[in-house]
């Protein structure tokens, strides 16, 4: 489906600047200006004398898209929904000082003030939870997830999967019928970057990005270091607001971190310990691959892209690669219909077929290589595992490769 966009603002650049000149003034002024904001921002050009840029300026902002034509005509497209009003609010007002800084004139920028930014994500917020009773409907049991991003799939016991935790039908129905306050449901509640906001934007990152174990690189530490100190800034601000204390605690353990605070964070953590704990990714999440395919792993594998076609998952003593094939690269022969021994593995199922069998990978690891087929496409995968002790978990995998009809 098409991206519904909350903000469209149209401008001309001045200057006789080129478009890459412009785009990468854009990306600059955000960098120098809201730099604890961007999650990250890169730009193109393309063979006719225009560049886009595209901006993240939350965990869960699906991006800003900045395009710039060879004239000097700058378009902004942003979906806010996700984050929430008060990103709506600081959008609105950070282009017009962007326009301002970077000699671009904005012909329709709205003034969009808390009170607008409010009703329109409750309109909003009505549409998409409408739309998923809808697919409900027509698909009883399917994967729901609002306001996430879309190439992932989270497990979860809930309903429906959205930035601030899994909801259920009772949430749903409410929200389809306005029946919820703003503030509760989006992570940027509010206009400003005070407590809420920092309460708000440290839940999405423990919901959806932290892996709840030792940090690997360089990255996941910083992402439980924004954790650790955007709590920090909530309770400095508000006290009495409510806080995630034993996720925050359990995140101070990953860090190793010890200050002065630490007494009282682990006290409340160790008082505040029952439920569900916070994290998505404590259980299998879903990936979405190029040409309609997924794959399921453990949410705690440190994933990368190899390149546009091949994804790597990753732990401590396990790996999962899995190579999306062109129609060159398929193999024409026919895959066997059941396994001649123990090493051997066959899948079949509605939508997809495949043949995977096992085989040593030096002394001490096993590795899994396999090819999935549908009536469209067909992937490869290798799955490595410590000795023999893991071949279901690595057959687990392999079964979980899925394909369906690609989004248009």
């Amino acid at each position: 489906m098409p991206a519904e966009f909350d903000l469209v603002v149209r401008g001309q650049a001045h200057g006789g600047r080129s478009a890459k000149a412009v785009a990468d003034a854009v990306v600059g002024w955000f960098q120098s200006g809201h730099r604890a904001l961007l999650t990250a921002s890169r730009t193109a050009v393309d063979g006719r004398g225009a560049a886009a840029a595209r901006l993240h300026l939350h965990p869960v902002d699906p991006g800003v898209r900045v395009h710039v034509a060879a004239d000097g005509l700058v378009t902004v497209r942003a979906d806010v929904s996700p984050v929430g009003p008060g990103f709506h609010v600081f959008l609105s007002q950070a282009l017009r000082s962007l326009g301002q800084d970077i000699d671009v004139t904005w012909v329709d920028l709205p003034r969009v003030g808390p009170r607008d930014a409010s009703e329109h994500a409750q309109e909003r917020l009505m549409g998409m939870a409408r739309a998923a009773l809808a697919r409900l409907a027509d698909r009883p049991g399917g994967a729901i997830s609002m306001m996430l991003p879309p190439q992932e799939r989270f497990e979860h016991d809930g309903l429906v999967a959205t930035p601030l935790g899994p909801r259920d039908m009772l949430w749903l129905a409410k929200a389809a019928t306005g029946g919820h306050v703003v503030r509760d449901v989006f992570p940027w509640p509010e206009p400003g970057l005070g407590p809420r906001y920092a309460r708000g934007r440290a839940l999405a990152l423990m919901w959806v990005f932290v892996r709840w174990r030792a940090p690997r690189s360089d990255t996941e530490r910083q992402t439980l270091e924004a954790v650790d100190r955007l709590l920090l800034d909530a309770w400095v601000g508000e006290p009495n607001q409510d806080l995630p204390w034993s996720e925050w605690a359990e995140v101070r353990r990953l860090l190793g971190a010890e200050d002065e605070q630490s007494p009282e964070i682990a006290r409340k953590g160790a008082d505040a310990q029952g439920g569900t704990p916070i994290g998505y990714r404590r259980r299998r999440v879903s990936v979405r691959l190029p040409a309609g395919w997924w794959v399921t792993v453990p949410g705690a594998l440190a994933t990368r892209w190899e390149d546009p076609a091949t994804w790597r998952a990753e732990g401590a003593d396990r790996s999962v690669r899995v190579s999306v094939l062109s129609g060159m690269q398929r193999a024409a022969y026919p895959l066997p219909q059941r396994a001649m021994n123990a090493n051997q593995l066959v899948h079949r199922d509605d939508i997809v077929q495949g043949a995977a069998s096992f085989e040593r990978d030096g002394p001490d690891a096993r590795i899994l290589r396999g090819r999935m087929r549908s009536k469209e496409g067909e992937v490869r995968l290798e799955a490595r595992v410590p000795g023999g002790r893991e071949r279901d978990w690595a057959e687990d995998v392999f079964r979980s490769l899925s394909w369906e009809t690609p989004a248009v």
